[in-house]
C-alpha cells in the first residue's frame, strides 16, 4: 500500500482548493453556533451539558456525510471524465490504493470540517466543551470516523465504476430509506444511554451495501477486464 499516503496527500490537496468546502464549513459553523444559541444558558449546567455532549457527537456524522458527498464528483469522478483512470491502472498503484487513499483524505477532510463547525458553539459554552473531553467521546468520534470511511469507499466505489453521480440515487435510498421502514415495523434502536444514539439497522445496511459495492468494484477492475 505504498501509493496510498500519495494518492491521501493528492486528494487533500484537491479539496482544500474547492470554494464549496469552505463554504459547507462556514454555513455549518453558523446554522450550529445559531441552534445552540438559541438554547441559552442550559448547556452551563454540568450534568446537562454531559448528557447533550453524548447526542451532539454525532451532528459529525451528518455535517461530514454531507461534505463527503459535495465533495465526492470532482474526488472519483473527474479523472475518469479526463481519460486518466486507465491511465493509473497501468501505474504501479493498484485500484486498491487508489480508492483507499481518495477515500481516507475525504473522511480526513470532512472531520477537518465538522470539528471547525464546532469551534465558535462550543468555546461559547465552556461546561459543553469540557463534556466533550471525556472519554466516551473518543470512542464516539472513532465510530463516526469509521462510519464516514465506509460510507465514503461505497460512494468511491461506484462512482469509478460509473459514468455520473446518479448512480448513488439508489445506493442512498437503501442506505437511509430501508432501516427507517425497519424501524417503524421492528422497533430495534440502540438505546441512548449518554454515548448512545447510533442505529444499529443503519450500520446494518452500510455493511451490506459495502459488500455490494465492493463486489462491483472487483469485478470491474478485474484483471480480465481490464486486459480486454
Amino acid at each position: 500500500m505504498k501509493y496510498t499516503g500519495l494518492f491521501f496527500r493528492l486528494t487533500l490537496r484537491e479539496v482544500f482548493r474547492f470554494p464549496m468546502f469552505y463554504l459547507a464549513t462556514i454555513v455549518s459553523g453558523a446554522v450550529m453556533f445559531m441552534l445552540l444559541g438559541r438554547m441559552g444558558g442550559v448547556f452551563d449546567i454540568q450534568a446537562v451539558a454531559d448528557l447533550a455532549a453524548g447526542q451532539l457527537v454525532y451532528v459529525l456524522l451528518s455535517l461530514g456525510m454531507l461534505l463527503i458527498f459535495m465533495c465526492a464528483m470532482p474526488v472519483f469522478i473527474n479523472e475518469k471524465q479526463q481519460k486518466i483512470l486507465p491511465v493509473l491502472m497501468y501505474s504501479p498503484a493498484n485500484f486498491r490504493e487508489i480508492l483507499l487513499g481518495k477515500s481516507l483524505a475525504l473522511v480526513f477532510a470532512a472531520i477537518v470540517s465538522s470539528l471547525a463547525s464546532f469551534t465558535g458553539p462550543l468555546l461559547s459554552h465552556p461546561a459543553l466543551l469540557r463534556a466533550m473531553a471525556a472519554p466516551g467521546i473518543a470512542a464516539a468520534l472513532a465510530l463516526i470516523f469509521a462510519t464516514l470511511l465506509v460510507f465514503t469507499l461505497i460512494i468511491g466505489m461506484l462512482l469509478l465504476c460509473a459514468p455520473d453521480i446518479k448512480v448513488l440515487y439508489p445506493a442512498l435510498f437503501f442506505l437511509n430509506y430501508i432501516p427507517m421502514e425497519a424501524q417503524k415495523r421492528g422497533k430495534l434502536y440502540m438505546e441512548a444511554h449518554g454515548i448512545g444514539g447510533i442505529n444499529w439497522l443503519y450500520l446494518l445496511s452500510l455493511g451490506v451495501l459495502a459488500l455490494i459495492a465492493a463486489g462491483v468494484y472487483r469485478l470491474y477492475f478485474s484483471k480480465a477486464r481490464m486486459t480486454a
